[in-house]
């Protein structure tokens, strides 16, 4: 069919990587960004040079690195402190990067707890005096020099380190009676969250009426990838992927509440039932008891407003994802120009996952109309790889321009129906 490719056939794919090979120019995108920095923060929100590592480090010494010598004993060895508090001390920091060593992760929660105003009279250079790392499930096990600096650190849960939102908890060795008499339990309430991109969460979001539960995520599901899938409908307040220690994936379900609660039944209707990892995901209010288990269901609370289907602005996530601003119609209406596109798209698109076909409408020589014009559509053979394409095509450059990539209705790409 003229204006599209199918992922499929490798022998096609062959053909057209030996077609690139002579091409005069290569890819229109532009190389994906390095993650170079220790702490993650939006550009727009923070300056350029916040959370910077310092110029002068002291020498690497039993797993920490940089940190300074207030940490070490007279011969020179990490001084965990005393024993008896060190449950207090210490806490577990999910989701880390798989290349991320114990230097890296001690500066890094170091350096937004002094942000934050949480690291005490210690401040960044003693907050933390030991770092342990489990690279292969992703965790992290972080000391601090004071039970107080410990109980901060549980406010940078979702702290964005690398591009990836961390999760920060108590150990389970945590003693929580015996936690009481050691000093504060609970985080600074005038933490300045908002210098390191967090925001405060009430304490009654486990209660809210409108919190949602979203059960049968495949175990492979990165947090990323659970937030594009929900943030398709709005912007989340909270999200929570249970993940397992012992692993480091995720356990198959997460929590989440919208900023805008009056989603949360279009939220339920339209992605309970979905399709991923080849079973179906159960999406529902964690009020409401799962079916079987009796007892009234819960409904939306007094003076909730319910928005109707069709007035919903955004298309629930899918497995056909829509580029625009990518191209011009002087572009697809030269051969070579418009099948270098395709190439490009198709290439870079396998990289996220099996591609089912990319399709890209062409300007009609009788100049009718063409449903779609200006814009590239791919369909993946999975949703977790439209998930993983739109978030990492969302913005990116392609021959100096930035790329708009959305969901779109399957069935309307199928059909055909583009507009």
């Amino acid at each position: 069919m003229e204006g599209a490719a199918r992922g499929g056939a490798s022998s096609h794919y062959e053909l057209w990587l030996e077609r690139r090979a002579k091409r005069a120019r290569p890819t229109g995108f532009a190389p994906r960004p390095m993650q170079t920095h220790v702490v993650g923060m939006e550009p727009k929100d923070h300056p350029a040079d916040a959370m910077q590592m310092p110029h002068k480090a002291a020498p690497f010494v039993h797993g920490v690195g940089n940190l300074p010598v207030d940490g070490r004993d007279k011969s020179g060895v990490w001084n965990s402190g005393n024993t008896g508090t060190r449950h207090a001390r210490r806490v577990y920091v999910g989701g880390i990067q798989a290349d991320m060593n114990e230097e890296q992760v001690g500066k890094c929660i170091a350096q937004a707890l002094h942000a934050v105003g949480g690291a005490g009279k210690e401040g960044e250079q003693g907050c933390v005096i030991n770092v342990y790392v489990n690279r292969d499930k992703k965790f992290a096990f972080v000391e601090f020099a004071t039970v107080e600096a410990a109980s901060n650190a549980l406010a940078l849960d979702g702290l964005m380190v690398q591009g990836i939102p961390v999760r920060m908890r108590r150990p389970n060795d945590y003693n929580p009676v015996e936690a009481q008499g050691l000093g504060p339990t609970e985080p600074n309430p005038n933490l300045n969250l908002e210098a390191v991109g967090l925001q405060r969460t009430s304490g009654d979001v486990e209660a809210h009426p409108d919190r949602i539960f979203v059960g049968g995520l495949p175990h492979y599901l990165t947090e990323a990838q659970g937030r594009e899938l929900l943030e398709a409908f709005g912007q989340l307040k909270h999200f929570d992927l249970v993940m397992d220690r012992d692993t480091g994936n995720s356990r198959g379900y997460a929590f989440a509440l919208y900023e805008d609660t009056s989603v949360t039944d279009t939220v339920c209707e339209h992605l309970n039932g979905m399709d991923m990892g080849g079973k179906s995901i159960t999406v529902r209010r964690a009020s409401q008891r799962p079916p079987g288990h009796g007892g009234p269901t819960p409904q939306p609370p007094a003076g909730a407003q319910r928005p109707p289907l069709g007035m919903v602005p955004i298309v629930p996530p899918s497995r056909a994802v829509v580029l625009s601003n990518m191209v011009t119609e002087a572009q697809l209406m030269d051969d070579q120009e418009y099948n270098d596109i395709l190439e490009d798209v198709l290439e870079e698109c396998k990289t996220f996952g099996e591609v089912l076909e990319v399709f890209i409408p062409r300007p009609s020589r009788s100049g009718t109309t063409v449903e779609g014009l200006g814009k590239i559509f791919v369909h993946f053979e999975s949703l977790e790889s439209a998930l993983k394409a739109k978030q990492a095509l969302h913005h990116r450059m392609f021959d100096g321009k930035q790329v708009d990539a959305s969901f779109f209705d399957e069935q309307r790409f199928l059909a055909r129906a583009l507009e």
